[in-house]
Parts: C-alpha cells; sequence; structure tokens
C-alpha cells in the first residue's frame, strides 16, 4: 500500500495501472472499515446514555485512506485517466448541495420522548433546541469555538454517503423502535434533503448525535 505521506505530484509519476490498483484496494478498505464501525458502534452505545465508543484506530484508518484517495483520485483525473463511478457522482452532487443548506433538524426519537436541534445556517448560526433531557425548550446562539468544530465534525461525517432511509428489520415490536431523522433545507428552491431511521442508523451515526448535542448543551451550560 503506498504510505500516506506521498504526495498528488509523486502519484502523478507513478504507473497509472499501479495507482488504479491502490484505489480500488483503498475502496475495499474503507468497506470492511465502515462495517467494523457499524457493528461495533451498534454493540457499544445506546440511544439513550453512551457517546460514541472509542475506535480510534478504524477511524483514523478510514480517514488516512479517504486521503489517500482524494490524491490518487486527483492524479489521476489530471492524467485523464479516472472517471468517478456513478455512485461517486451521486455522492458528490450530494455533497455540494449540502454545502448550500440554510438549515438543518437533527431530531431522536426514543420512547422517552423526543430531542431536537434546529440550526440556522442562514441566521448567524442561531440554534433552538427541544430537550427532553434538559426538560425545557430554548432558542440562542452558540460561541464561534463551537460552530466551528461543529462544522468541522459535519465534514467528517460524509453524509453524502449516507442512505436515504436505515430501518432495522431485526425487530418484531416496531412501537420499540427508536427512530431518527436529519432534514437538510436550501435557500434555493430545491427540495428539502431528508435522511431517516427506524432501529438502525449509519455507521457514523454515534458521532453525528455527539455533534449536534454538544451543540444543544451549549445553550444550558
Amino acid at each position: 500500500m503506498i504510505p500516506p505521506k506521498y504526495t498528488k505530484q509523486e502519484l502523478s509519476r507513478l504507473p497509472v495501472d499501479f495507482v488504479q490498483k491502490e484505489i480500488r484496494r483503498h475502496k475495499r478498505v474503507i468497506k470492511r472499515l465502515k462495517e467494523e464501525l457499524y457493528w461495533a458502534e451498534k454493540d457499544a452505545w445506546s440511544f439513550e446514555t453512551k457517546a460514541a465508543p472509542a475506535l480510534a484506530a478504524p477511524t483514523d484508518r478510514l480517514a488516512e485512506c479517504r486521503a489517500f484517495l482524494k490524491l490518487a483520485e486527483e492524479a489521476l483525473a489530471e492524467r485523464g485517466a479516472y472517471k468517478p463511478t456513478q455512485l461517486e457522482e451521486v455522492h458528490d452532487r450530494r455533497a455540494a448541495n449540502l454545502q448550500t443548506a440554510v438549515w438543518m433538524e437533527f431530531a431522536l426519537v426514543t420512547s422517552a420522548g423526543v430531542e431536537t436541534v434546529d440550526i440556522d445556517l442562514a441566521d448567524d448560526f442561531s440554534v433552538k433546541v427541544m430537550s427532553r433531557i434538559h426538560k425545557a425548550e430554548k432558542e440562542g446562539s452558540v460561541r464561534k469555538d463551537v460552530e466551528d468544530a461543529f462544522r468541522a465534525d459535519l465534514a467528517d461525517l460524509h453524509i453524502e454517503e449516507w442512505r436515504l432511509h436505515y430501518d432495522c428489520r431485526d425487530w418484531n415490536d416496531s412501537t420499540d423502535l427508536p427512530t431518527w431523522s436529519l432534514t437538510f433545507r436550501f435557500g434555493n428552491g430545491r427540495k428539502d434533503l431528508k435522511y431517516t431511521g427506524r432501529g438502525d442508523y449509519p455507521y457514523n451515526f454515534a458521532k453525528a448525535k455527539e455533534a449536534f448535542f454538544k451543540v444543544r448543551d451549549e445553550l444550558f451550560y
């Protein structure tokens, strides 16, 4: 495997077939790491009490693979030797759309109640929260460092790669299933983009939940 120290210029000088082979290998590794993280998170935390589990090794490896892919794909594209897959094109378009969102809402519904975090991206990052944890509704702004940290966390989640709906078919009693949604609204007339789940979630959902709830808690402490 190509060490992460390689630059795009160095990758550009390597044989095209070799770089293409490494791209395919890294994509397989990313798929495996996502599955590993998904099952680890599913076993390690609950919606009620636990934060994202400590899975630094696969998470760091995933980031390393993504960084390599970005450089390698750019290097091959400049040589006219790389064409993204249809799914990658869908993800690229969705990522570009998410950059233009002006409002988002994260909602989590469990047997204990409803937790929502609304963030107005077009109004100085104003936040509105309905919290069963804090037993209150609150609206206000957060510190700039909290906003910056949240935006960085959001980018690291690669939400554009999520499926639009997740459903757990292992549960017989649907009334016991927690549900969640993450909705993005755009200011250019484009239809809202909404991700939903019922008893199931993406491989890094715990980190998404943690990011939104850090913003929520900032209003109360």
